[in-house]
């Protein structure tokens, strides 16, 4: 008897959390869909990108700076 409640305790838990995935993906296609548009920045231009660089590394400065100036693109290293 012990055996097939336990057995019955895993499908019950199983079968919650199959029903708690489906209801949460459902919720997410159910979502309305987001307006996005690009600002404007410096000179009229369309739009900018932030690359960040976690940590601080010695290479970051090292081996990103000369490869960002050979594409003609700025940097700030703090």
């Amino acid at each position: 008897m012990k055996f097939k409640n336990l057995y019955n305790l895993k499908i019950n838990k199983a079968l919650i959390i199959l029903i708690f995935l489906g209801l949460s993906t459902a919720l997410c296609f159910a979502q309305n869909p987001i307006n996005i548009s690009i600002a404007k920045f410096k000179d009229n231009k369309t739009a900018a990108i932030s690359y960040t660089f976690d940590d601080g590394l010695k290479e970051h400065y090292t081996l990103v700076t000369p490869w960002l100036k050979k594409l003609g693109l700025k940097a700030t290293f703090v």
